[in-house]
């Protein structure tokens, strides 16, 4: 019995001199007993201050490092890229104009792009894959003949223009692009005898149709704006192109004749993207 009673004293003095010991800890850091002292001028918190202000401060950081890293994600420049076979490029006007009479003999666009070199082309291709399948083919007989790939940035939208004029810019490249593709595919076919001249007739006025649907709905609407001006002259030269191509399948014509429009339309339709 004296042996119970001693020990529950001895625990009861264990545990009060551990709540007195840690009382004095707690008052060293000046808070009164075990009741915290939230005192402004208290070391406990100028402590605990200091400690939210510097989580705070870090998470601030971290929230604009996020938010400039998502806007140069967006400012990346998209590019949009349209593949030809070059038979070879030149310094001199003189000699690309020589091999592009040559190309054109032979059937291919002999085109001339110019982009501070002279690049002679034999023909557009929707993607690489297909301008390389035929480029061993080409070098048989062009030995410097390579893919070569014009790009410009797609469509962004520009704060200089109202909703309403860059949803009439966007229209006009969708329109424009997937004309491209369909013109390409009967150029092709034809070029591989699976179409008949009729039918690729008939196509091509499909294709002149539908984008002068567009282009006089894009001239109305913009042709009172000289900001514009850039544009309607681009898409101008591009309905020229279609029109060519519609007539050259009315009459006697050369295969090169239509893979010279194609790549014309595609040499104006870059140069509406880089005016954006």
């Amino acid at each position: 019995m004296q042996r119970n009673s001693y020990d529950r004293y001895s625990k009861y003095s264990y545990y009060r001199n551990n709540i007195n010991s840690i009382n004095n800890e707690i008052e060293s850091l000046g808070v009164d007993s075990l009741a915290v002292n939230y005192s402004y001028s208290s070391p406990y918190y100028k402590q605990k201050n200091k400690k939210q202000i510097s989580i705070t401060i870090l998470i601030f950081l971290i929230i604009i490092l996020l938010a400039v890293a998502v806007f140069l994600i967006e400012r990346k420049e998209k590019k949009t890229y349209f593949y030809f076979l070059q038979a070879n490029e030149f310094v001199n006007y003189k000699d690309a104009t020589n091999l592009a009479s040559e190309i054109q003999a032979r059937q291919g666009a002999g085109y001339i792009y110019y982009d501070g070199t002279y690049h002679v082309l034999i023909s557009y291709y929707s993607t690489k894959e297909e301008a390389e399948s035929v480029l061993e083919n080409v070098k048989s007989e062009y030995s410097n003949a390579s893919v070569f790939d014009i790009s410009a940035s797609t469509f962004r939208e520009n704060t200089n223009y109202t909703d309403e004029e860059n949803k009439e810019i966007k229209n006009m490249i969708l329109t424009n692009e997937g004309l491209i593709e369909r013109t390409y595919t009967q150029v092709l076919s034809y070029d591989k005898n699976e179409i008949s001249i009729n039918i690729l007739q008939t196509n091509t006025k499909n294709i002149l149709d539908e984008y002068e649907k567009k282009f006089e709905n894009f001239k109305n609407k913009l042709k009172n704006n000289k900001k514009y001006a850039i544009f309607l002259k681009k898409t101008t030269k591009i309905h020229e192109n279609y029109k060519n191509l519609y007539e050259y399948t009315k009459n006697e014509f050369q295969p090169y004749q239509l893979k010279y429009e194609l790549a014309s339309i595609v040499n104006y339709h870059v140069s509406f993207l880089s005016c954006l």
